[in-house]
């Protein structure tokens, strides 16, 4: 989940196709403190039922998005990921995972 460092990078979050810039702007500025990003990680490791739980903070109120861990590819058999990216290098999965945490938030990929 936060590749071979165990630690988010400001470096890591990568935009995919989608075009949400500002989620991304903001995943990068708070990844300044990694801690941060690893505290909204309810799931910290990857488990045989591929549930993971995010915690976000909207409005005040703690709300906690449930989801799986399957993504969407740019074609069958394509290493890239349809939306954000894994980071380069290490394959940190925490900026496509909190990309699909706040597309569930919003309804869906092409609202948020």
């Amino acid at each position: 989940m936060f590749g071979s460092t165990g630690a988010p990078a400001y470096t890591e979050a990568m935009q995919g196709d989608e075009g949400s810039n500002y989620l991304f702007s903001a995943m990068s500025a708070v990844a300044e403190r990694p801690d941060l990003i690893k505290a909204a990680f309810i799931t910290q490791e990857k488990n045989a039922a591929g549930i993971i739980e995010v915690r976000f903070y909207i409005r005040g109120k703690p709300w906690v998005v449930t989801m799986d861990d399957r993504f969407l590819f740019m074609n069958p058999g394509s290493p890239k990921l349809k939306f954000a990216q894994q980071a380069k290098g290490n394959g940190a999965m925490w900026g496509p995972i909190l990309e699909k945490a706040w597309a569930k938030v919003k309804g869906s990929y092409t609202n948020s």
